[in-house]
Formats: structure tokens, sequence, C-alpha cells
């Protein structure tokens, strides 16, 4: 089992240990996991781009190898 505490593991630690020192400690618990909620989010968002831009260079592929072919065709016929 894992020795951590989930946010809301932390915000009932600061329920029941009334120390000063406990308090102030679930408090940066709970900052944490809100930055670290905020990064996934923002991680998501980056994610999704990245996500759009591979659509995007794959349908260029496929674009940039007709192009090559329809050079090579055309090269081939001068050719003859």
């Amino acid at each position: 089992m894992p020795h951590a505490f989930t946010e809301r593991g932390a915000i009932m630690a600061a329920t029941v240990l009334n120390s000063p020192r406990a308090i102030e400690m679930s408090v940066f618990v709970v900052r944490a996991f809100v930055q670290m909620r905020q990064a996934l989010i923002a991680n998501q968002h980056v994610l999704l781009k990245l996500s759009e831009l591979e659509e995007r260079l794959d349908s260029h592929d496929a674009e940039i190898q007709d192009i090559v072919e329809a050079v090579r065709e055309t090269d081939c016929s001068a050719s003859r």
C-alpha cells in the first residue's frame, strides 16, 4: 500500500490534527494537488494540440507522396 495522502485525506488530517504545523502541511498538500490538477489540464491541452498536428502531418505526408509520384510519372513520361 502506498504511504500517501489523497487531497481529501489531507483535509481530513487537518481537521483531526490541530497543531499549527499539521495545518500548515495540510494546506501545502492541498495546494500541491491544485497545482498538479492545473498541470494535468494544461498537459491535456498540449496533448490535444499534438494529436491535431500529427493528423495534419499524416495528411501532408500523403499529399507529398502524391506529388512525388506525379513528378516521377511526369519524369518517366518525358524520358520516353
